[in-house]
C-alpha cells in the first residue's frame, strides 16, 4: 500500500554523488601538488639563472659610455 506524498529516498543516487565529490577531492589535492613541484622548480630554476647573472658580471662594466662623434 503506497501513502499518497511518501517520499522515497534513492540511495544509489546518494552514493553515486559521494563518489564524484571524492573523486574531485582527490583530483584536485593531486592537481595541487602538481602545481606545488611546478612552482618549486621553477624557483630553482630562477635561483640558478640568478646566481649565473651575478657570478658573470664585471664591476667595472656599464660604469661608462663610449662616444664617437
Amino acid at each position: 500500500m503506497k501513502r499518497k506524498g511518501s517520499l522515497k529516498m534513492d540511495v544509489s543516487g546518494i552514493s553515486a554523488a559521494s563518489t564524484a565529490i571524492s573523486a574531485n577531492e582527490l583530483k584536485q589535492s593531486v592537481d595541487i601538488a602538481v602545481l606545488k613541484k611546478a612552482t618549486d622548480a621553477q624557483t630553482e630554476q630562477v635561483n640558478a639563472l640568478l646566481q649565473g647573472m651575478t657570478a658573470a658580471q664585471h664591476p667595472y662594466l656599464g660604469q661608462s659610455i663610449d662616444l664617437k662623434i
